[in-house]
């Protein structure tokens, strides 16, 4: 199976048309797997509606292999349900925690949520660890599929369930893990503060699966500041493919049937070497 992996467009329409060229240079590859953040940041729901209606249905229209996307946290709830309700033309799915077997034998999970931000839209946000406490900045706010906002209460985040706990419905089987966070470990979480800023949940969770690959999005800046865009946690090759507002960002990877790595590059940092 050949895939390509992106995430963390944010609604850039030269990162899209960038990522067609990719694909159509690519075109044995079955599958492009969209790591979170597909839309710009907004204040407003009807913002990326509109990119959906003139921008990402022709996108979707136009290329030609299945697409399979997590949301990230820039994503409103109710942009990801218009997606979601999308005709079966457009060739789009989620990837739920539940999994999507592809190829027979190899299970895609797929995870959104991040530990809390500073920003207002908690949406798709939690507490990383069951034993963390975190109270919101004042006048956060969740929204429903029609873009309504509820502000929430100092101890919202404490009364739902952590990352940690929300992981247990992962699918055990799943050879591939895309999470929209990176776990918390050397490379692949480092943002401009030169602070680590990845999920110990999501690490241990990998850690406990074993998954072939990992891969992630979020923290844009990770790979130009740690220089490494992958690094083995465990017996699992996790990936950041970084992010920028002029150059795509992506990953061409194939894994034969047994679900083991055969090839991976990155179109800026380039090929994999094998790490022990």
């Amino acid at each position: 199976m050949k895939f390509i992996f992106t995430s963390d467009l944010h609604g850039n329409a030269n990162l899209y048309e960038q990522l067609k060229s990719l694909i159509e240079k690519n075109g044995d590859a079955n599958y492009l797997f969209l790591g979170g953040d597909l839309f710009a940041h907004t204040k407003d729901l009807q913002d990326q509606i509109h990119f959906i209606d003139t921008y990402l249905k022709d996108f979707l229209k136009e290329v030609s292999l299945k697409v399979l996307f997590i949301p990230g946290n820039i994503d409103w709830p109710g942009a990801i349900h218009r997606i979601n309700k999308l005709p079966d033309k457009y060739n789009i799915r989620e990837i739920t925690p539940h999994g999507i077997t592809v190829d027979e034998n190899i299970t895609i999970a797929g995870y959104p949520f991040v530990i809390p931000s500073p920003l207002h839209r908690k949406d798709f946000e939690l507490r990383d660890l069951k034993t963390d406490q975190h109270t919101p900045i004042p006048n956060s706010y969740i929204t429903d599929k029609n873009g309504n906002k509820t502000y929430i209460e100092a101890q919202y985040f404490n009364k739902k369930e952590s990352i940690e706990e929300d992981l247990q419905y992962i699918h055990p089987q799943c050879k591939i893990l895309i999470t929209h966070t990176p776990p918390l470990c050397k490379h692949l979480d480092l943002c401009f503060a030169n602070k680590h800023i990845g999920s110990k949940a999501i690490r241990n969770k990998i850690l406990e699966l074993k998954p072939t690959l990992s891969l992630h999005g979020h923290v844009h800046e990770s790979p130009s500041i740690s220089r490494k865009w992958y690094e083995k946690i465990g017996d699992t090759i996790s990936i950041n493919a970084g992010s920028d507002q002029q150059n795509l960002h992506a990953i061409i990877g194939e894994i034969n049937k047994k679900g083991a790595i055969h090839t991976l590059a990155h179109t800026v940092y380039g090929d994999f070497q094998r790490c022990n």
